[in-house]
């Protein structure tokens, strides 16, 4: 990403010393926590409703772009609720998927005070602000500046927070980096595309439809590992096709 921004974007120093900057580092550090969260959220589980609660991220930025006043058309907000509802179905994992994909899975008895689900609704907090705001920073600091900012404040989050906890940064092996620059380079694209989508439409939407990242995984889980999708979800898949068809209008 620093290659990418250095070779074709001129980087804002001015701004980025400013307040903007300030910001920008406070929005990095806030999707950083939210991710940690998530991953907490989803490990420690009941993942039925760990990881619904996780993927309604999106609702949390439209509800703040709302109160921000953008004004979707009616038609883009029914797209936009039918978009949320299909992507939370789609993420449910009933206990035959659980049994396909985990098996052995022990299942915990669930709890509104699991700290799964508490890890899941402060993901869904802090990844919904943290996309909501970067609606302020990317038309001042360039769509690729954003995304290499976030990058640095998570590397340096990452580092302290590891050190804190003893927890060792040097890789085990090094064949593990054919896999982590490849993810790490496809998350990057996906923040940065999400910078584009803000610089020419409203949050509420560029947003519901980043959210149905869920949904790719899920499907590319079902074409490569063949994992099993249940009923349940497959609808939440049809049902989020008709949203984003009624928010692209």
């Amino acid at each position: 990403m620093a290659v990418l921004t250095l070779s074709t974007e001129t980087i804002p120093w001015h701004n980025l010393l400013s307040t903007t900057g300030l910001l920008m580092v406070l929005v990095g550090l806030t999707v950083t926590i939210g991710n940690y969260l998530l991953y907490h959220g989803l490990v420690r589980g009941p993942l039925l409703v760990t990881a619904p609660i996780g993927s309604s991220f999106a609702a949390v930025t439209v509800v703040f772009s709302l109160l921000s006043g953008e004004r979707p058309t009616t038609i883009n907000f029914i797209g936009i609720v039918v978009t949320l509802v299909g992507v939370v179905f789609a993420s449910l994992a009933t206990s035959e998927t659980a049994e396909g994909t985990q098996p052995g899975t022990v299942q915990q008895p669930f709890s509104w005070l699991s700290p799964g689900i508490a890890f899941a609704l402060g993901a869904s907090f802090l990844l919904g602000v943290g996309f909501w705001a970067f609606r302020f920073v990317t038309p001042v600091l360039g769509s690729q500046t954003t995304v290499l900012v976030q990058r640095i404040t998570a590397l340096v989050f990452s580092v302290i927070y590891l050190r804190a906890r003893n927890v060792s940064t040097r890789l085990k092996s090094v064949s593990s980096l054919r896999w982590m620059l490849p993810m790490g380079a496809f998350d990057a694209a996906g923040y940065w595309f999400y910078n584009l989508g803000l610089l020419e439409g409203l949050t509420s939407i560029v947003s519901v439809i980043t959210g149905l990242f869920a949904i790719v995984t899920m499907l590319w889980g079902y074409a490569i590992s063949r994992e099993r999708i249940s009923r349940i979800q497959w609808v939440g898949v049809a049902v989020t096709l008709v949203g984003v068809a009624l928010v692209s209008v």
